[in-house]
């Protein structure tokens, strides 16, 4: 009987090789694919991009440069909408010559959302705590005001004011005018306005002294913090606090302008020209708080941005390869 024949050592050295060769190739075109289904460098670049003009939208919303100047502002938003119109652009065409678009449709999505979410929320912010910010750096500064002897008429452009010491919010007196919201209105004043037998200054109906400005001109005022015969609005309840800053809101002082008369109603103490303020211990550290707020706020969102658009293009490419869009 003849011996089976043995295979020869080459064989097994080609064997081995084509093996190697074949599981490389599986292996490089797996990973080939992965990339291609994913595209990772696309993502990352849709999400910066849509990151930048999240930026840009929010900050010249929100920044000083929209107070000193409103062009160059409108500018910024100006750019990131004629990106959003190229993106949508080069991913209509591609899709009508039927080239890959895919990157190109996930940009162009995350670029309108941080487009209009950049403005709206900078835009929100700016009416809530930036405007005031400017607005008050602006305007006078007045030290050393006598709520007692002085008349609102002489401090119609007053932002920030320091009352002379011993002034103080009459929160026992406070009155509360309900639309909605609660508006609270307490007098400042230097000294009690309670009548006594002692003092010679003029006394009403009510039992309380006319000032000797002739009027009840400064209020401290906040949106429900009083009642049950408490104000408790900013820092009235610090005895150490003795400074305002300037009420701006125009729907907000009608409504203590209101709460006004209808404290001089009850009263009757004379009210001819009310202004209307936070009541605040630190005025500039009220207003370095707000700023340092913004900066924050602004690094807070631009990162949730960032990480938001990589989930969301990780989604629409997911999305769109199911669709079979390349």
């Amino acid at each position: 009987l003849s011996s089976p024949s043995l295979p020869l050592p080459g064989s097994y050295i080609e064997c081995n090789s084509s093996s190697m060769r074949l599981a490389q190739k599986t292996q490089h075109l797996l990973q080939k694919r992965f990339r291609d289904a994913l595209k990772p460098a696309e993502i990352l670049a849709g999400s910066t991009l849509a990151t930048l003009v999240f930026a840009a939208a929010y900050g010249c919303s929100t920044f000083g440069i929209r107070y000193t100047d409103k062009t160059l502002s409108s500018l910024g938003i100006v750019v990131g909408f004629v990106m959003c119109v190229v993106a949508t652009m080069m991913a209509v065409l591609r899709l009508r010559h039927k080239r890959p678009a895919r990157s190109w449709i996930a940009a162009t999505v995350l670029l309108w959302h941080a487009l209009v979410v950049g403005t709206w929320l900078g835009n929100r912010y700016w009416w809530t705590n930036m405007v005031k910010y400017y607005t008050w750096r602006d305007m006078a500064s007045y030290v050393n005001i006598d709520p007692d002897m002085d008349k609102g008429q002489s401090y119609m452009d007053a932002g920030t004011v320091y009352f002379k010491e011993g002034s103080y919010v009459l929160g026992d007196h406070s009155i509360a005018f309900r639309n909605g919201a609660t508006y609270c209105v307490a007098p400042v004043v230097r000294a009690s306005p309670q009548a006594n037998s002692s003092t010679p200054q003029l006394q009403t109906v009510n039992g309380f002294q006319l000032p000797r400005s002739g009027t009840v001109d400064f209020w401290a005022v906040g949106t429900d913090c009083c009642g049950s015969g408490a104000f408790e609005c900013g820092d009235a309840s610090s005895p150490i606090a003795r400074s305002g800053l300037r009420i701006l809101d125009k729907t907000s002082q009608s409504m203590y302008l209101l709460g006004v008369q209808e404290w001089s109603a009850t009263t009757g103490l004379p009210v001819r020209h009310p202004l209307f303020f936070s009541w605040v211990k630190d005025p500039i550290r009220y207003t370095e708080d707000l700023q340092s707020a913004c900066a924050m706020d602004f690094v807070t969102r631009l990162t949730l941005c960032l990480f938001g658009s990589l989930v969301v293009s990780v989604m629409i490419h997911n999305v769109l390869k199911k669709f079979r869009v390349t």
